[in-house]
């Protein structure tokens, strides 16, 4: 699928939505409507029929769970990548809460639709090949959807904070505060949960954690600033928590070096493989 609409400050200069614009006027098929939410069924079989592994950012040019999609296109999907278990598939989204919601039940569905096709296949879930991510361009965001991503199964857990729009503590996400007494705050670094009360720590549980982070500056007109603090913190914060870093470019920030480079050390990590 394609299109999406608007949901927070990173979405101010939407590379796909010019892309798409574009591409309408280039009178490309699929594009009619521009940044329209539109299903592409025609190109759901191309990952099985491609063999060569492949790592598939998925909806590339939307956001696939927008509301304006059905849960059972979303199973179609997803019962393409249960089957192209020789690719893997970034699946991000600045919709956590419906991507949870989505994988309520989902293996099932998945399931179903194999019977209807005819077919009995047995798949485990949540399917090792898929990673799912969310965007996470400042600390509020960061704190609304990672910790729903937390919350959610998958084989692999990513933040993009593409673009960086502010500092972030990946390790302080407040997902609770009661009475301006009681917090909860989650490390999603170290997999850690705690309960204060004002400076006192109260309790504090395992949880799940990140497994990657991908940080980027901001390109094309209007771009916003990235700051170097802002990058070299979350570096320290994941060099500290050994979560592997993917940096991407730094946008307006030429004079800091070469993409993917951080003092000059090149910073293109990957998750790594579970056991």
């Amino acid at each position: 699928m394609s299109g999406c609409t608007k949901v927070s400050e990173g979405c101010a200069n939407c590379y796909a939505e010019k892309m798409a614009n574009r591409l309408k006027a280039m009178g490309t098929k699929g594009y009619e409507d521009g940044f329209a939410v539109m299903l592409h069924p025609d190109r759901l079989d191309e990952p099985v029929e491609r063999r060569k592994p492949t790592m598939y950012f998925v909806c590339s040019m939307g956001d696939l769970f927008h509301e304006d999609v059905d849960f059972a296109y979303i199973d179609a999907i997803w019962a393409v990548m249960v089957l192209a278990k020789q690719h893997t598939f970034q699946v991000l989204t600045k919709r956590p809460e419906r991507m949870r919601k989505y994988l309520d039940g989902a293996k099932e569905r998945i399931g179903q639709c194999f019977k209807d096709a005819g077919y009995s296949i047995a798949f485990s879930f949540p399917p090792p090949n898929v990673w799912l991510g969310v965007t996470a361009e400042n600390q509020e965001q960061a704190d609304k959807r990672i910790p729903i991503l937390l919350d959610t199964p998958a084989a692999v857990r990513f933040v993009s904070v593409e673009p960086m729009l502010g500092a972030i503590n990946l390790d302080m996400l407040i997902t609770n505060n009661i009475e301006d007494r009681f917090r909860t705050v989650i490390s999603s670094l170290h997999g850690k949960e705690t309960l204060w009360d004002t400076k006192n720590l109260i309790a504090e549980n395992e949880h799940t954690k990140l497994d990657w982070v991908i940080v980027g500056g901001e390109t094309g007109a209007g771009a916003r600033q990235l700051k170097y603090e802002w990058v070299k913190n979350i570096l320290e914060q994941c060099q500290e928590a050994e979560v592997p870093l993917f940096f991407k470019k730094w946008g307006k920030l030429k004079e800091e070096g070469e993409d993917g480079f951080i003092d000059g050390v090149k910073y293109r990590q990957m998750p790594r493989e579970r056991d």
